[in-house]
């Protein structure tokens, strides 16, 4: 679904992504993983055309978007939720949730009900300002309004992050929910490794901009963990 082919970028003259060749399989979920500053969100970032690299390819669904623009890759189904979540604020949820609509021209009917299913506590809050919702909840809006777009890929940026162990424990069942529909591919950064072994399909794990380990998530074994993610 998903492929970075020998992917380099720099920023002001510094390298951060050293030849990262990465696959998302169609239909699976990918985890990403490593230590804090070895490059995964940047990869993201170069993934959804926040950041231009020096020389790779990305493809989606066999075409390339390396050049294409952020909001022409959204149309051709990249959904990206950030580190911070970037809601907004000031308008409700339910706003909020009609933007990730209508920012590809799609209407909601009969498709917020399936989200109301993934996160029942959304339709309790329906009214409620963003800014209101506590940061667990603000990350279940966040990953609604991506799905709203309906997309190929839904790319989500640490999403456990500062998140309580009960809403971890929501969003990992909505996404188990979500991979056994087979409907979309899923690329996860994340840090919380019970999380990703509970989750994943596959595993890369990166290290000073380019991947060092790979494979099934039944390869992620604690000798790999204690190799390339133990501080």
């Amino acid at each position: 679904m998903l492929t970075l082919t020998s992917i380099q970028s720099s920023i002001g003259g510094s390298r951060i992504l050293r030849g990262v060749d990465l696959t998302v399989p169609e239909g699976q979920l990918c985890c990403l993983m490593g230590r804090n500053g070895v490059g995964k969100t940047s990869t993201l970032r170069t993934i959804v055309g926040l950041f231009k690299p020096d020389a790779g390819q990305v493809t989606l669904s066999g075409t390339d978007i390396t050049r294409m623009a952020p909001e022409e890759r959204a149309r051709r189904g990249i959904a990206y939720v950030p580190q911070g979540r970037e809601i907004f604020p000031f308008l409700t949820v339910e706003e909020n949730l009609l933007l990730g609509a209508t920012a590809r021209g799609l209407k909601t009917n009969g498709k917020l009900d399936r989200i109301f299913t993934l996160f029942p506590i959304i339709k309790e809050f329906l009214p409620r300002k963003g800014g209101m919702l506590s940061g667990g909840q603000q990350q279940q809006l966040a990953i609604a309004r991506a799905l709203l777009t309906e997309p190929k890929v839904l790319i989500l940026d640490e999403p456990t992050e500062g998140i309580q162990p009960n809403v971890i424990d929501q969003i990992g069942d909505a996404l188990k929910i979500l991979r056994a529909e087979d409907k979309m591919s899923i690329l996860l950064v994340e840090q919380y490794l019970d999380f990703c072994r509970e989750l994943a399909d596959v595993f890369y794990i990166m290290d000073r901009g380019t991947i060092v380990a790979e494979g099934g998530v039944k390869d992620l074994t604690d000798e790999v963990v204690k190799k390339h993610l133990t501080v």
